[in-house]
């Protein structure tokens, strides 16, 4: 079963297989490496850093969290 991902504000915005993140009609957002997040644009370009369900843009903002 997929975890679901929520935005910075608290929006529901999609879901989480673990290794992508998808938007609420299916389209791949973001790969989850290990700890890290990249976009899905070739060449995909790091955009921060991924740990214990949520994910952090390298200014330090909140890029989404991911909860069951």
């Amino acid at each position: 079963m997929y975890k679901q991902v929520y935005d910075a504000k608290g929006n529901h915005t999609g879901t989480f297989d673990g290794q992508y993140v998808y938007d609420l009609s299916g389209k791949i957002l973001y790969r989850v490496d290990n700890d890290e997040v990249y976009n899905t644009i070739v060449p995909c370009k790091y955009l921060g850093s991924y740990e214990n369900g949520q994910a952090t843009k390298i200014d330090g903002s909140s890029l989404f969290r991911v909860s069951d």
